[in-house]
C-alpha cells in the first residue's frame, strides 16, 4: 500500500492532481492501519485477515487506473484501445469498422507515435486488427457517452479477480491474490490502454465451468470472438475433453467434442457473422491480420535474437518454430495427460514465446486462468485426500 502511494506520488503530478494527493494520502492511512491491524491480537481482526487485503488490493487498483487515467496517461496508452473507441462509433454510425481508415481515431484520442504497431513497409497499422467483439464491447458504453474505454477493461479487471477470490477455497484466498498483484504490469496494463482484460475474464470463466460443456463452449467463444490469442488453445481443447471422457464410448466422446465446437463456432459468428456477410475480404484481412504478416518483430521471446541485429531469422522461420512446438506440447499433452491436465492453460504462452511477435502482454494475461487451474487441483487434491481418509 505504501510503496504504490508513493510510486503515484512520483507519477501523479501531486502538484497539479490534489484529487490523486489525496487518494495518495488515503493509500498511506490504509497502510498505516493495516500494519496496525497486523500487530493486534484481536480475534476478529485476524478472521476478517483476508477480506481486509482482498479490499486493499482492489483500492490499489481502483486507485492506480485513476492516477493513469487522470494524470499518467490522459491518453490511451496502445492504439489497439484507440482503433476499438472509434470502431465502436464508426458502427453506430452505420459504418463497416473493417473498410475504415482509423488513423482518425490516433488525433482523436491523442496516442503517440511510439505507442504505434509499426509495419515492416515502414508505416502503422491503421485498420481493425481483431474479431468483432473487442469493438463491439465498447457499443453501450459510447451510447451512454462514456469518454474513456479503459474503465470499460477496469471492470473486466475488476470482475476476473472478484470471480477469483470468490471461487477460491477460504484457505487459498490469499495465495490466489499473489499472482494477480505481484506482476506490477498486470495491474498498469489495464490504466495504460491494454485491452487483454476483455477477453481473461472469458478464459477464466471457461477454465472454472470446463467440466460443463455448454458454458465452457460459450465462455471460449467469446473469448475468441474478443481476440486471436485465445484461439491458441484451440488444439488442446478437444484432447482434454478426450481425456476427461474416457468412460465414454470413441462415438459419444466424438461428440461431445462436436458439440462443443459447433457451440464455440455459433458464438463466434454471432458477433462476426453480419461482418463477414457484409465484406467478407475486409472482415478476413482484419480478423487475420496478425497472422498474416506486414508486421516487424517485436517482443520479449525468440524474436529477440532479430531485433537485436544478432542473427537474421525470417518470419517463416518463426512460424516453423510455433508449429513444431505446439505439435511438441499436444504430443506430450496427450501422452502425459494424467501430469499436465491443470497446466494446460500455460501453454499458449510457451508457444507464443517463440512467435515473430511475443509482446509482455501474450503471456502474463494467462495468470488468471492458471491460478484457477491451481485452485481446482487444490480442490480436486483435497477430494481424493478425503476419499482415502474415508477408506
Amino acid at each position: 500500500m505504501v510503496y504504490v502511494a508513493h510510486l503515484n506520488w512520483t507519477r501523479g503530478q501531486v502538484y497539479i492532481h490534489l484529487d490523486v494527493m489525496a487518494l495518495d494520502f488515503a493509500a498511506y492511512l490504509w497502510g498505516f492501519i493495516l500494519l496496525a491491524f497486523a500487530l493486534t491480537n484481536y480475534r476478529k481482526t485476524m478472521e476478517h485477515g483476508t477480506k481486509i487485503i482482498f479490499y486493499s488490493l482492489v483500492f490499489l487498483l481502483i486507485f492506480n487506473t485513476y492516477v493513469y487515467v487522470t494524470a499518467v496517461m490522459q491518453m490511451y496508452g496502445t492504439d489497439a484501445i484507440a482503433f476499438s473507441h472509434y470502431a465502436a462509433e464508426l458502427f453506430l454510425q452505420g459504418r463497416n469498422p473493417y473498410t475504415q481508415d482509423l488513423v482518425p481515431a490516433l488525433e482523436k484520442f491523442n496516442v503517440p507515435l511510439y505507442f504505434l504497431t509499426p509495419t515492416i513497409s515502414g508505416g502503422w497499422i491503421s485498420n481493425m486488427t481483431y474479431p468483432a467483439l473487442h469493438f463491439l464491447i465498447f457499443v453501450p458504453f459510447v451510447l451512454i457517452g462514456l469518454s474513456d474505454m479503459r474503465w470499460v477493461v477496469f471492470f473486466f479487471h475488476l470482475a476476473t479477480i472478484v470471480i477469483i477470490y470468490s471461487v477460491s477455497p477460504k484457505k487459498l484466498k490469499p495465495l490466489t491474490l499473489i499472482p494477480l498483484f505481484a506482476f506490477p504490469n498486470l495491474m498498469d496494463f489495464t490504466g495504460g490502454g491494454v485491452t487483454d482484460f476483455l477477453w481473461t475474464l472469458p478464459i477464466v470463466l471457461m477454465a472454472l465451468y470446463m467440466e460443463d460443456l455448454n458454458k465452457s463452449a460459450i465462455f471460449f467463444g467469446l473469448a475468441c470472438s474478443i481476440k486471436q490469442t485465445p484461439w491458441m488453445l484451440a488444439p488442446f481443447i478437444p484432447i482434454w475433453f478426450w481425456k476427461k471422457k474416457e468412460h465414454l464410448p470413441v462415438r459419444l466422446r466424438l461428440i461431445e467434442i462436436g458439440k462443443f465446437a459447433s457451440i464455440v463456432a455459433a458464438t463466434f459468428l454471432i458477433t462476426n457473422l453480419y461482418f463477414i456477410i457484409i465484406n467478407p475480404t475486409a472482415w478476413f484481412y482484419g480478423a487475420f491480420s496478425p497472422m498474416l504478416g506486414g508486421l516487424i518483430p517485436f517482443g520479449h521471446g525468440l524474436s529477440t535474437l532479430t531485433q537485436a541485429g544478432a542473427v537474421s531469422l525470417s518470419e517463416i522461420f518463426f512460424t516453423v518454430c510455433v508449429i513444431a512446438v505446439m505439435i511438441l506440447l499436444l504430443v506430450y499433452y496427450c501422452i502425459h495427460f494424467d501430469k499436465l491436465e491443470y497446466a494446460v492453460w500455460i501453454f499458449p504462452a510457451i508457444i507464443l514465446w517463440f512467435s515473430y511477435r511475443s509482446l509482455q502482454n501474450y503471456f502474463i494475461f494467462w495468470i488468471p486462468p492458471l491460478v484457477i487451474s491451481f485452485i481446482k487441483w487444490y480442490d480436486n487434491w483435497v477430494e481424493k485426500k478425503e476419499t482415502l481418509s474415508a477408506n
